[in-house]
């Protein structure tokens, strides 16, 4: 009876044994997988910075803004394709389009509305200040939602570029 006892005791043990096992791989596992979590939390933050740096460079782009020394590398195949854009539709314009376009090179470059495509952007939307469409098309948009950022306009008032 008592042999019966201890090879009871010793499967005991091994079940143990294995079960304490299967726990050290998982909590092995587990801390992988933290490592990855940390690793991938990383690489979206870093991304999430490349983005607002993208979307920082679009925004100066839109209104014509110089770029910083550090952001000229970056954008330095890009300005490229901007000129021949800018060319390609300078070109193309009639004269009656002088009202939406930049008359003298002198003047600030203003983009154009994101509603309709034509004409300037004078309006900046409230509370967000995205200055992005034209008066016609911002009073369309009162009360609804802002195209860049998609936050509720509450109002809006009209920018004039000197």
């Amino acid at each position: 009876m008592l042999n019966e006892k201890d090879q009871a005791l010793e499967q005991h043990r091994e079940v143990i044994e294995q079960k304490d096992q299967v726990i050290e791989q998982k909590d092995q596992a587990l801390e992988h997988n933290a490592i990855e979590l940390e690793m991938k939390d990383k690489e979206v933050e870093d991304l999430q910075r490349h983005i607002r740096s993208l979307r920082a460079e679009l925004d100066r782009r839109r209104l014509g803004l110089p770029f910083s020394d550090d952001e000229e590398g970056s954008s330095a195949a890009s300005s490229d394709t901007e000129r021949r854009s800018s060319s390609m539709s300078q070109s193309s314009s009639s004269p009656s389009d002088s009202d939406s376009e930049v008359s003298s090179p002198d003047e600030f470059p203003v983009a154009s509305c994101k509603v309709c495509l034509v004409k300037p952007s004078q309006i900046v939307f409230l509370p967000c200040k995205h200055l992005c469409c034209c008066e016609q098309c911002a009073a369309k948009l009162h009360g609804k939602n802002c195209p860049i950022c998609r936050e509720r306009n509450l109002g809006y008032e009209k920018v004039y570029v000197i």
